[in-house]
């Protein structure tokens, strides 16, 4: 990737972060749209076929989701 794309792809995934970090936030998940978010931002990536990008967007949410449910005490009924 050129300069120019390096800085929009790091851009975008920063405010990729912040708004997952607020979905990750609220009482309950929007999987779908932290999947969206995802694989919109790693749809920058040139060269990349589709369904890599898809399977790497479900790889990194499922982790997302792993490390949010590992904060949470066994006691709270499950949030999805």
């Amino acid at each position: 990737m050129d300069p120019l794309s390096k800085k929009e792809f790091k851009e975008e995934g920063e405010h990729a972060a912040s708004e997952i970090r607020s979905l990750l936030a609220d009482a309950r998940i929007k999987i779908h749209r932290v999947l969206k978010i995802l694989t919109d931002w790693l749809r920058m990536i040139p060269g990349v076929s589709r369904l890599f990008v898809e399977q790497e967007a479900k790889i990194k949410t499922d982790r997302l989701l792993a490390l949010r449910n590992k904060g949470k005490s066994r006691t709270e009924p499950p949030l999805l």
